[in-house]
């Protein structure tokens, strides 16, 4: 009775309750459908650079989300062009914005961080923070083995890991000494279709199963080590997501075996995690592949042969294009120079070793460009297998809202013009849009190259006054010996540092041996000129003095005189002598001398290359 006179009451609330739940949850699925549906969303735009290991029209392409307040992830298919009107990838991404989604009017809008809401966490990429690998296995993946901890823990450390690697290529702004590993983790459940937003879940889940065990917090990057290859994809950029309670906004890359075997492709994806894009060549017929411009990691990385080749680790990467580290903030502003006209000491940027600048941005007066870069590429550290020859200057036209804005400058002259043939050598000129650049000669004492923007060469001070300068042509025109000198000659040989000639000096000998070159100028009190040499020698006695003489005359009155000597004994690879002198009155001619005085008549090489003589001020 009792029940029965309880059983309509407690049925009643039973379906109340069950039917309001019904009605709660139907309205919250209706605004997760409204919201997933909404035309217009705000919130951090999330850019990813889609890389394909193989040539073809969709080799690359750029896949962009949105990470709403909540967490929840929104992938955006917009029409091409959206992206670069709103002002490009390096402008947008990781930034707060509100996007159309209207049909016909697609739009991104840089907008104001809501006052409620907190900036993500972000790490400075200028401080060098570390990266961390996670190995993430896919449970399903079929025939695809994965590398220990200690494997991917290696590629960070050595002479060619990727701490060294960033340390070199961010000319000392990085340092992501204390990366490391963790792993590895199981994802189940993401289906093997080869689709970004499987891509994209797989990397969550992998996070989500690391996140109890590693504090993200320490590290500016996670690079997910896989066994999943999804057709050949890997991918790189920037990512705002929630870690452990808070919004962060991480570099972030995806790789597959076929990136983690040849870590150049990994230095490739950890630059768009640092929010670099692709660069490119300028050839029409491959404009759809990016990936073919040799002097750029962000361009032809890991791919091809231009990077040094581990054993274990496959290409490495070469340096990044100084458009990219200039950008992000690694080359110091003094050694960047905006120029409309002028002559700058180009230092390499392979492990610069002088304080001259190391990009020159040149404007252009072209409505379709906006302006060129100039820089100096050296067969040295990473850059060891350039295409180039042992220097040469690499100019790219830059169009800031293209989906790869810097553009590799082809060189006609040469074979390949648009890859390999694409580098600007001493002698050549480059006739751009309102630029006209003219690369003059090597700097035998800071390792670059002598570069003009819109002066005619006639006119340029820093141009080496010195003829034959690396004894290329037989002595006795412009080269004139001294009166001691015995048994000298101009000696081809493949230790040339510029060229297939040196001075030799050899026994017997009797004095003073020396070659002098006179030029005639039009100077004037305060003319400061720096002279520099290499030199090189071969069991040679101590007690032996080389170097050089500098003498400015008017007429046949000594106006100053400069001497360089240089004490040498035994065995000496080829080394840069330098002097300066400053003339204190006007003068007509300089005459420049190079010898030696040897402590034996009898034993001793000596080698004289490159005589390089520059009025700088």
């Amino acid at each position: 009775m009792n029940r029965s006179t309880k059983s309509p009451h407690v049925s009643f609330w039973g379906i109340a309750l069950f039917l309001n739940l019904l009605v709660v949850a139907a309205l919250a699925g209706s605004q997760l459908q409204v919201r997933a549906a909404d035309n217009s969303l705000s919130g951090w735009l999330n850019v990813v650079h889609m890389h394909r290991s193989e040539p073809g029209p969709n080799a690359y392409e750029i896949r962009l989300s949105l990470t709403l307040p909540d967490g929840e992830r929104v992938q955006l298919n917009l029409p091409e062009g959206v992206l670069e009107e709103a002002g490009g990838a390096t402008v947008l991404a990781g930034e707060w914005v509100t996007v159309d989604r209207t049909p016909g009017a697609e739009s991104i809008t840089l907008a104001a961080l809501p006052a409620d809401l907190d900036e993500p966490i972000s790490k400075d990429l200028n401080l060098g923070d570390p990266w961390l690998s996670l190995i993430c296995r896919h449970a399903t993946a079929p025939n695809q083995e994965l590398e220990s901890v200690s494997y991917f823990d290696n590629m960070y450390s050595g002479d060619t890991g990727l701490v060294e690697y960033y340390e070199q290529a961010s000319f000392g702004a990085v340092d992501i000494s204390g990366s490391a590993s963790a792993g590895e983790y199981v994802v189940e459940g993401i289906s093997l279709s080869p689709t970004f937003n499987n891509m994209d879940r797989f990397e969550e889940a992998c996070i989500r199963l690391a996140e109890p065990e590693v504090d993200f917090s320490q590290y500016y990057g996670i690079n997910i080590m896989t066994n999943w290859d999804p057709q050949n994809s890997a991918f790189g950029g920037l990512l705002t997501l929630e870690i452990d309670g808070r919004m962060r906004t991480i570099g972030r890359t995806f790789n597959p075996p076929f990136s983690w075997g040849s870590v150049g492709v990994v230095a490739h994806e950890m630059g768009h995690g640092y929010g670099m894009p692709h660069s490119n060549n300028s050839d029409p017929a491959t404009v759809n592949w990016t990936y073919d411009s040799p002097y750029d990691v962000m361009s032809w990385g890991g791919l091809g042969p231009y990077g040094i080749l581990d054993p274990i680790y496959g290409e490495l990467g070469q340096n990044f294009i100084t458009w990219q580290t200039e950008r992000v903030g690694w080359i110091d502003s003094s050694r960047v120079q905006n120029v409309s006209s002028g002559t700058y000491e180009l230092q390499q940027i392979a492990r610069p070793n002088g304080e001259g600048e190391l990009m020159l941005i040149v404007p252009s007066s072209s409505s379709s460009i906006d302006y060129y870069t100039v820089e100096a590429r050296f067969q040295t550290g990473f850059d060891v297998n350039l295409p180039n020859p042992e220097a040469a200057i690499i100019i790219h036209e830059v169009v800031e809202d293209r989906q790869e804005p810097a553009w590799l400058v082809p060189n006609f002259a040469n074979e390949d013009p648009y890859i390999e043939g694409a580098y600007w050598s001493p002698g050549e000129t480059f006739e751009g849009d309102g630029a006209t650049i003219i690369i003059h000669d090597f700097l035998p004492s800071e390792r670059g190259l002598l570069v003009s923007v819109n002066q005619p060469s006639e006119s340029i001070p820093g141009s080496n006054a010195m003829q034959n300068y690396s004894f290329e042509t037989p002595l006795g025109t412009e080269w004139v010996e001294g009166a001691d000198n015995n048994n000298d000659l101009r000696l081809p040989t493949a230790l040339a540092q510029n060229g297939d000639n040196v001075l030799l000096f050899r026994p017997p000998s009797s004095g003073i041996e020396f070659y002098a070159q006179t030029v005639n100028v039009s100077g004037q009190s305060g003319d400061q000129y720096r002279l520099a040499f290499q030199m090189a020698y071969q069991s040679v006695a101590a007690g032996t003095r080389a170097g050089a003489r500098v003498e400015l005359f008017d007429g046949d009155a000594l106006i100053g005189s400069q001497t360089c000597p240089v004490d040498i004994s035994g065995n000496g690879n080829w080394r840069t002598v330098t002097c300066e002198i400053t003339a204190t009155a006007a003068y007509d001619s300089i005459t420049v001398s190079i010898g030696w005085l040897p402590a034996s008549d009898s034993q001793g090489l000596l080698g004289i290359d490159t005589v390089y003589l520059q009025l700088y001020q």
